[in-house]
């Protein structure tokens, strides 16, 4: 999932303020850049020595927003489990299967249903013409 926003702290702002109007241009575009994409191009000395303090708090923030992520999606998939396969999550909640192995034998056990569905409908398609 790409991200699309990040908090650029005040913090941040009050620390450069001082600073030339180029130089300033040069971090805000530096900490958008890597904030957004990962990206870090050549800075002037005094704009990389400000970026430097800017750069581990985003890398931080990167990775709460990743473990977050990461929790919500298998929050979801436990609850997808638990109304469509019920017998798959005790089996998950119960340790006995990882939650991946309860995701791809759930995945397998839809993909068979779905085939049945649509041989019978090809099946009932054939007898409608034959009749």
């Amino acid at each position: 999932m790409k991200k699309t926003s990040f908090v650029y702290y005040e913090d941040w702002r009050n620390a450069i303020r001082g600073l030339p109007d180029n130089i300033r241009l040069e971090i805000y575009e530096c900490t958008v850049d890597y904030a957004l994409y990962g990206e870090i191009k050549e800075l002037k000395p005094m704009a990389k020595m400000a970026f430097n303090f800017i750069k581990p708090i985003i890398d931080r923030d990167n990775s709460k927003y990743v473990s977050i992520v990461e929790a919500k999606s298998q929050a979801g998939s436990l609850g997808n489990l638990k109304r469509w396969h019920k017998d798959i999550y005790d089996n998950v909640i119960s340790n006995k299967i990882t939650l991946e192995e309860g995701l791809i034998i759930a995945n397998h056990r839809t993909a068979i249903i779905l085939s049945q569905t649509s041989l019978l409908m090809i099946m009932r398609m054939i007898m409608r013409k034959v009749v």
